[in-house]
């Protein structure tokens, strides 16, 4: 006698399978939405150069909901907000920008400039010197400006933190 029992698949292999077409799924989307944040982006930034800052901020803003890791993007939004000196808001979205861009000396540099507008100097002498780090390897001409304002910035930021623990 043979008897034939109904297939019963296993638990573990199904759960695995299951994940597999969700992250396949998910990185799809990711695909997807990576090409029309970029769209959105690159319309972001011929608005903010033809004169519609809000409008620009919009469509950033947009692009960031559909791709949040588009790290070029937020560093575009922080550096809206920036101009506006909307500090708070510009760090952010530089920080959000550095998660994705860590080594970016531009991102790295405007986080320290957005940390010394909120008046938080002591982390914008950080991001300075992480900044003066990372450019020390690059071509010279290219960073010398930016270094010499990066270096005269970091001491005055240095000379207020004395004098206030002087006083």
């Amino acid at each position: 006698i043979v008897v034939k029992t109904k297939h019963v698949p296993d638990a573990k292999k199904q759960e695995q399978r299951r994940r597999m077409l969700k992250e396949r799924e998910a990185e799809a989307l990711r695909t997807m939405n990576a090409g029309d944040a970029e769209q959105l982006f690159r319309q972001a930034q011929r608005d903010y150069r033809t004169g519609d800052v809000p409008g620009a901020a919009r469509l950033a803003r947009k692009a960031i909901q559909l791709y949040p890791g588009h790290g070029s993007c937020l560093s575009f939004l922080g550096m809206i907000h920036a101009k506006a000196d909307q500090h708070a808001d510009a760090l952010h979205y530089f920080l959000l920008a550095r998660k994705q861009l860590p080594r970016e000396p531009w991102v790295i540099y405007n986080c320290a400039m957005a940390h010394a507008g909120l008046g938080q100097l002591a982390e914008a002498i950080r991001d300075l010197d992480q900044f003066l780090d990372i450019t020390e390897s690059r071509p010279k001409d290219e960073w010398r400006e930016a270094r010499r304002d990066a270096r005269f910035c970091a001491e005055a930021y240095r000379k207020i933190l004395a004098e206030k623990a002087e006083a």
